[in-house]
């Protein structure tokens, strides 16, 4: 700072400038007057305002080193929150993507996931809704309130703010349910929760679900960062939905190919079992007559 550059100097200027006046006044000819009393007050006089200058200048040197100590101070913590912040965010997104990579469980990836958001995250609830017949079904919820949101469980498309999200395909943000007619969950009312916010889980062919959260707080969700650590759990669960759904389909097909196989197997077998009883039963009949 501008102090900082002009007071070092000035501490090793004044004591040397005050040192040669003295030496001067001594040798000058003024050497007998300053041994008289008006002399001596001069000399006094001249010490104290170069004492008190130095002292000044050190004084306000301190000052700026210590508010400069202060301010690096407040540098590093909050160099340290956003580090601890991020740091958090990284864990909730390796432990998002671990759990859709290491499990084919849609209801146990899910719980990982929001309870991940809800660690992490100012919201205070969290629930996945699932594109289903045409609308929402509710497929896993965490936090606080589960009664309430689990007492619907099914959307209509455009409906609430889940429905709106998936109709339209982009976040829904609501920091006042009172004034806003999208809210539809009249059971929620009474936990408090005042700011609500839908994302779109979205893959290539589509949307397959909504993620919503929901906190106390009016200024939840403010936070860019927060946003995209929402938005960056919603596509690794969109991901794991696809790859669940996929799975599932695996299945089905490998499920649907074996009943076809033991379906011929028993077809064939019982035509030849068939056609062997007829060809005897011709036998017997010739042998009879």
């Amino acid at each position: 700072s501008a102090c900082h550059s002009v007071g070092v100097p000035c501490t090793i200027v004044l004591p040397l400038a005050a040192l040669l006046v003295f030496v001067v006044l001594l040798r000058s000819s003024f050497h007998d007057w300053l041994h008289e009393s008006p002399g001596v007050f001069f000399l006094v006089g001249v010490l104290a305002v170069c004492v008190f200058a130095f002292a000044s200048v050190m004084f306000a040197l301190i000052e700026d080193l210590e508010a400069r100590v202060v301010d690096q101070n407040h540098e590093l913590s909050h160099l340290l929150a956003r580090t601890d912040r991020q740091n958090a965010e990284l864990a909730a997104l390796l432990t998002v993507g671990r759990a859709s990579a290491s499990s084919l469980e849609l209801s146990t990836m899910l719980d990982e996931a929001l309870d991940a958001i809800v660690a992490v995250t100012s919201a205070e609830a969290a629930e996945v809704w699932l594109a289903e017949g045409g609308g929402l079904t509710l497929e896993c919820l965490r936090g606080v309130g589960g009664d309430a949101f689990g007492s619907r469980s099914r959307l209509l498309p455009g409906e609430g703010l889940p429905g709106t999200a998936a109709t339209s395909g982009s976040t829904v943000v609501v920091h006042d349910r009172n004034v806003d007619s999208r809210f539809a969950h009249d059971d929620v009312a009474g936990l408090g929760l005042q700011t609500f916010c839908a994302l779109p889980l979205r893959r290539p062919t589509g949307t397959i679900g909504v993620l919503a959260v929901a906190a106390r707080s009016e200024g939840a969700f403010e936070s860019s960062d927060e946003r995209r650590l929402l938005e960056g759990i919603g596509d690794r669960v969109a991901l794991a939905i696809e790859n669940a759904r996929l799975h599932e389909q695996v299945l089905d097909r490998a499920v649907l190919e074996e009943r076809e196989r033991i379906a011929r197997e028993l077809h064939d077998g019982l035509a030849q079992v068939l056609g062997y009883i007829n060809t005897q039963t011709q036998a017997v009949k010739k042998l009879l007559e």
